[in-house]
């Protein structure tokens, strides 16, 4: 930078330091103070205190005494060159002129936002700092001036629509209101607004643009070109109705959800918050501050049902309940403790407009039931243990709009009191694959552990079980073929109750012999299980499970089958069904199942003596487990002489009614067996008399 110390400038000189100067710049801020020597006048005067960049600061150059002037002359500052320079400069930034001394101020990024400063010192004497100097024996005092110059900032204010096409500007009243007043445009009209708030009507409907720019105090008309904001609005003959909010209660307070409440640009809300007669217990204010907020959270005030709207607020008072949304509900729910049966019982106020759609209830976060119900009542608990229950109502708005309302939650302790009934039933039953289950009904769902005692009817084993659930068991290491299997059952609840009293059940075990005439004969142990009689009935399967007969025996345990066998099946299975004799829910149990294989068995004799004497004195061979049979004998030529279709035929050794002579023979034999496959059978055998 130059030196201009104890130097005298020229015109040109000192304009070009100005417009050196004004360039170091951008826009600026700040004060510009003047402090001349003088004894009553200052040295300069000047017209305007502040304003914006572009603002023009008129100097006017005074001395008291006439006869200073010519004399005094150290630098080119105190000269009518540099004050005719001034008249008409733009200043920005921060300018300081301080007695012989110019100082800028700007802030400066590379300092982190900290102000850099810029002096030029143009005088050739030395009286910078000092409040007063002489001259010719003449005390001459400073007078400071200030000229403060503003960045151009957009102003800040807030818009307000009401009904009947009316718009309210707010300006702040605090430390944020950068301008002393504001000039507004509104089409054609112009006027001035100082206070913090003015208020205009349009006269039809439509878009309208309204031009906003701040000044300060003093320099409302010329100079300076402040901060402006244009907006385009469009004013509401009657302000519109908003939707109400879907909610969820979290830790004691409610939090609304604002994103689908239709809120409008430039209207104020009310959030309110009712009980159920409509009584206001409080209410938020919603404005844009820039934006409207997405969520709100609200302090219950009770813990009673309420009902939440949002109200338009019109910004020149009147009423605006009709345009109220309509309401959403906050319903609380309750939890209470059954002592007699351990039960949890929750309850809630029905919702109270047609709107909802269904209840949601959760228990531990898992939805337990929904529909359209006012009262629970959960069973399925376990003693001294904590449930947590919270109920969310859907709702579909007159709108079409759907809302979510999760309500607060409820927790509490599952108790259980007394000592336990045995289950409606306990029984053992044997399943296809030959494995005994053993089946009872939870007199609770507060079971916590079971045991089952096993023995036999052999009393070969007795042995504690721990079931793999505490519903049912499928005992694995069972032979319920060979063994009738017997079992007692004992139950303990999580509150350390136990069964009043025990009981006993006893799977079924089938046999089935065949008797002297080749019949089957069918024998069971006895069931025990129901608790009441029972009546049993034969089953027969045939290879892929399906029922083929049933034969009811009542209370008998054992049973002859009328025919050998079940022709035309060469395998079939057995097995005793058991039903209580009055019928509750449809209890059954099954014995083993007895597998009886029906092969073919053939027996040909190689000789017989048709003698008469009654011992075998016919030829026939015999014959079990089949469908179609022919038989045909020949002479030792060939020649047919006997045939038979029925295994009780045979050849009485006769050819023509005589006797035929003693000799070999051939016979074929045909037979098609239970399963349709065909058998032949050729051989020979002796007629002996």
């Amino acid at each position: 930078m130059p030196n201009y110390e104890n130097k005298k400038l020229s015109l040109k000189q000192g304009i070009e330091i100005m417009r050196w100067l004004i360039a170091l710049g951008g826009i600026w801020s700040g004060i510009i103070s003047t402090t001349a020597a003088q004894s009553f006048l200052p040295f300069f005067t000047i017209d305007r205190s502040k304003g914006c960049p572009g603002m023009a600061v008129n100097m006017t150059y005074a001395f008291e005494d006439s006869a200073f002037h010519p004399d005094f002359k150290p630098t080119w500052f105190w000269r009518n060159p540099f004050i005719n320079f001034f008249q008409n400069i733009s200043v920005s930034g921060i300018a300081e002129i301080t007695g012989n001394r110019i100082i800028f101020e700007r802030s400066s990024p590379t300092l982190n936002g900290k102000l850099e400063h810029y002096a030029i010192d143009v005088s050739a004497n030395k009286l910078i700092g000092r409040t007063t100097f002489e001259y010719q024996n003449k005390t001459y005092r400073r007078h400071p001036y200030e000229i403060r110059v503003f960045e151009p900032k957009t102003p800040l204010y807030r818009v307000v629509l009401g009904d009947s096409y009316r718009v309210k500007l707010l300006f702040p009243n605090d430390s944020t209101r950068y301008y002393d007043e504001f000039e507004i445009h509104i089409g054609s009209d112009t006027f001035w607004v100082s206070s913090s708030q003015t208020e205009f009507t349009y006269s039809r409907p439509g878009t309208h643009t309204v031009k906003i720019t701040g000044h300060f105090a003093g320099n409302n008309s010329t100079g300076g070109v402040c901060g402006s904001s244009s907006i385009t609005l469009t004013p509401y003959e009657t302000l519109p109705r908003p939707s109400p909010p879907s909610f969820e209660w979290k830790n004691h307070q409610l939090i609304l959800d604002l994103n689908d409440t239709e809120l409008k640009k430039w209207i104020e809300y009310e959030l309110q918050i009712r009980d159920l007669s409509g009584n206001l217990l409080a209410n938020h204010h919603i404005f844009e501050n820039p934006i409207f907020p997405d969520k709100i959270t609200v302090n219950l005030p009770s813990f009673t049902p309420l009902q939440i709207s949002i109200q338009p607020i019109d910004c020149c008072g009147s009423n605006t309940d009709d345009r109220r949304s309509e309401s959403v509900y906050y319903l609380p729910i309750s939890v209470k403790n059954d002592f007699s049966t351990g039960n949890l019982q929750i309850d809630w106020q029905a919702y109270p407009t047609p709107t909802l759609k269904n209840f949601e209830l959760f228990k531990n976060q898992s939805i337990l039931k929904s529909g359209i119900f006012q009262q629970w009542i959960d069973s399925s608990v376990l003693c001294n243990q904590e449930y947590c229950y919270q109920l969310r109502a859907k709702v579909t708005l007159s709108n079409g709009k759907n809302r979510t309302l999760i309500m607060n939650q409820a927790c509490a302790y599952a108790i259980y009191k007394d000592s336990l009934d045995f289950p409606s039933y306990f029984f053992a039953s044997v399943d296809a694959s030959n494995t005994v289950q053993i089946k009872w009904d939870l007199p609770r769902k507060q079971i916590a552990k079971a045991t089952l005692l096993r023995t036999t009817s052999e009393e070969l084993i007795s042995q504690k079980i721990s079931p793999q659930t505490l519903q049912q068991h499928i005992d694995t290491e069972t032979e319920p073929s060979n063994y009738a299997y017997c079992y007692e059952l004992h139950l303990e609840d999580s509150c350390g109750n136990f069964l009043k009293k025990g009981t006993k059940t006893c799977t079924i075990l089938l046999t089935v012999q065949k008797n002297k005439e080749g019949l089957n004969v069918l024998s069971w142990t006895p069931f025990i299980g129901f608790g009441d009689t029972v009546k049993y009935i034969l089953e027969v399967l045939d290879k892929d499970s399906k029922i083929i007969r049933r034969t009811i025996l009542d209370t008998l345990l054992s049973y002859t089958e009328p025919d050998r066998s079940l022709a035309p099946l060469s395998e079939y299975f057995y097995r005793i069904c058991v039903l209580p004799s009055l019928s509750r829910n449809s209890l059954v149990a099954y014995s083993n199942i007895v597998r009886i294989s029906e092969l073919l068995d053939i027996k040909i004799p190689t000789a017989f003596s048709p003698n008469s004497d009654r011992l075998n004195d016919t030829f026939k061979p015999m014959i079990k487990n089949y469908r179609s049979y022919e038989m045909q004998i020949f002479n030792r030529w060939g020649t047919l002489i006997y045939q038979a279709n029925e295994q009780d035929d045979g050849w009485d050794g006769t050819i023509g009614n005589e006797p035929a002579p003693v000799g070999a023979y051939i016979y074929q034999i045909i037979i098609i067996d239970l399963n349709g496959n065909k058998i032949q059978k050729n051989g020979m055998f002796a007629l002996i008399r």
